[in-house]
């Protein structure tokens, strides 16, 4: 009886979300194809490609994260495999076949552990994992396993040429990208994670929405020049705003916060949810690149619109944890 409750309380979650989120992006895309007929001016050729860009990514998302287990797990390896690639590519440790299988193969092995932490359930299948709670230190050894065997590799390889950079982003890109982003795992698997990523996801979406248009039409005081230069204070502010919303939108997923818990969620999205951004912004710099990758029309590489997740998707499931 109360795995069917489960199921019916999650069908429920299912159909409001997707309710709220298609009437937002009817809305949105009124406002972004129709603008000349709405007075807001000339079609905008880059917000129209964001936008079918994002139509796009939805359902890709939302579906494996609806069913969880097997399905959401396997989602998270391509985006976190995906991601580590750009990565490796901008920053020239692609170089080295050796590293970069080996950053992929550590990924995988976060993936996998997070997955394993928490009895998952994938289209009715169970993993028959009793003792779950077991494999959830071997997910808090990655970054040191990670650390431990890319010191190791140059020991066996012909050539030191680079090897400390080399070495310094593999790890980087393990512990930043996979073992980050793996927390959504743990997250989905807590009694309500559904809610939670949705909750998590829109707010970061709405975060970054609202700072680029607040930003855009009266931004003024710069962020971070020197790393950012587009990014300002009331584009921030409007980001702010824009968490605010997605978490009164979508409360509905998340019963079990109380409104000071979600008050101090949204304090804490949408403060790392940029710090995320600009990190990874401080990365591309360096680089001289304007954005990791090109996959995505319009937005760039798919860590490009990871890296405001990057940090609040540990941040908020440890928030998670300490508020239960």
């Amino acid at each position: 009886m109360g795995f069917a409750a489960n199921w019916l309380a999650l069908a429920g979650y299912g159909a409001k979300t997707a309710a709220v989120i298609g009437a937002f992006f009817l809305i949105s895309g009124l406002f972004i194809f129709r603008r000349p007929i709405l007075g807001l001016g000339p079609a905008n050729a880059s917000l129209a490609s964001r936008y079918v860009t994002f139509a796009l990514l939805a359902p890709l998302i939302l579906i494996p994260a609806y069913f969880g287990g097997i399905l959401f797990s396997c989602l998270v390896a391509l985006l976190v495999l995906q991601s580590l690639s750009e990565l490796c590519q901008v920053t020239g440790v692609s170089q080295s076949r050796t590293l970069l299988v080996t950053g992929a193969t550590l990924s995988v092995m976060t993936v996998v552990t997070a997955a394993c932490c928490h009895p998952p359930l994938a289209l009715g299948i169970r993993m028959g994992l009793e003792n779950h709670q077991s494999v959830l230190p071997c997910f808090y050894l990655i970054p040191f396993l990670a650390v431990l065997i890319v010191l190791v590799l140059p020991l066996f390889q012909k050539s030191a040429t680079h090897t400390f950079h080399r070495a310094s982003v593999t790890v980087f890109g393990v512990i930043l990208v996979a073992w980050l982003f793996s927390h959504l795992i743990l997250m989905r698997n807590l009694p309500g994670g559904f809610g939670f990523v949705v909750f998590l996801i829109m707010s970061v979406v709405f975060n970054d929405i609202g700072a680029f248009t607040v930003g855009k039409l009266f931004g003024k005081t710069q962020l971070a020049p020197l790393v950012s230069p587009n990014k300002t204070w009331e584009g921030a502010a409007g980001g702010a705003l824009g968490t605010v919303i997605a978490a009164l939108l979508f409360s509905f997923g998340v019963p079990q916060l109380n409104i000071p818990c979600l008050i101090g969620a949204c304090v804490l999205i949408a403060l790392f949810a940029p710090l995320g951004d600009l990190s990874l912004s401080a990365v591309k710099r360096d680089c001289k690149v304007k954005d990791f990758g090109t996959i995505l029309p319009g937005t760039g590489g798919v860590l490009d619109r990871l890296d405001s997740l990057i940090l609040a998707a540990p941040v908020f499931y440890y928030f998670l944890l300490a508020s239960s």
